[in-house]
């Protein structure tokens, strides 16, 4: 780890002074392969088949070694995500009360299956940030050697 800090430290490694602005997309990405891999095994509920905790772990490690959990905290990321997702989902399902959601093709797929992906989306997103919290308690038991 102090490696990676000192890397950070350096003026042709600064870039890594903002790493945590990267969080947001790679979590983005990570569910959204979660997501299309869980979907060619078939519809499955999040804690059938498989769970994945390396990106979530990994991506807290880095954050805690290059001091930036709170930089990535003043975001309000995973809040944002919710509050997002939670204003689709009132879209959807206010679309939903007007006709028969079966009826309502959007960008291919019916409003129903719509609704299903973005709450699994969003499941996703909330077990992501559950593993971040537990691995943040995880790496931060003891004193990173300076």
């Amino acid at each position: 780890n102090r490696v990676i800090r000192s890397l950070a430290e350096t003026r042709q490694d600064a870039h890594m002074n903002f790493f945590y602005l990267c969080v947001p997309v790679a979590s983005i990405m990570h569910i959204k392969g979660l997501t299309d891999s869980r979907a060619s095994v078939g519809n499955t509920p999040l804690d059938e088949k498989y769970a994945e905790d390396g990106f979530a772990l990994g991506t807290m490690f880095m954050l805690q070694v290059l001091r930036q959990v709170s930089a990535f905290r003043s975001l309000g990321w995973f809040h944002e995500v919710r509050n997002h997702h939670k204003h689709v989902l009132l879209q959807m399902k206010e679309r939903v009360q007007l006709t028969d959601p079966r009826s309502i093709v959007d960008e291919g797929q019916s409003i129903e299956s719509t609704i299903e992906s973005i709450s699994g989306r969003q499941e996703e997103f909330t077990a992501l940030e559950q593993v971040m919290e537990c691995a943040q308690g995880l790496f931060a038991i003891g004193q990173w050697p300076e």
